[in-house]
């Protein structure tokens, strides 16, 4: 479980044996503009990335079963939220409707060229 990130820079990875992003868990972390999330994640709690005003584009896997509330909550550069199944989508959109228009569906059995420093080619 990520409980509080620490680190500064713009790109950060969730290693691979994480299994839940924390409530507030990167709350104003300024300069992040690049998330990989693994997909050993299942959970993201409420406001895990709010007042990440720098994050511009993000993917959440399909093997998350859980989004809470207010997730993308004031992150004003935020363009694109990259999801493979339209279950995913909807578990963002019940609980952080304000990201609706900015969430993506990619299939990725048609993505041949899928990576995951690749998905928002």
């Amino acid at each position: 479980m990520i409980l509080k990130y620490l680190i500064h820079g713009t790109k950060f990875t969730i290693p691979k044996h994480v299994e839940i992003i924390g409530s507030w868990a990167f709350y104003e972390c300024i300069d992040l503009e690049e998330i990989i999330i693994p997909n050993s994640v299942m959970t993201i709690c409420e406001s895990a990335f709010r007042r990440c005003i720098s994050l511009k584009n993000i993917a959440i896997p399909d093997s998350v079963d859980y989004i809470g509330e207010d997730i993308f909550k004031d992150c004003l550069s935020l363009e694109n939220i990259i999801v493979y199944s339209e279950r995913v989508k909807n578990l963002i959109c019940e609980r952080n409707k304000e990201v609706r228009d900015k969430i993506i569906v990619k299939d990725i059995d048609n993505n041949k060229n899928f990576t995951q420093t690749s998905f928002f080619d």
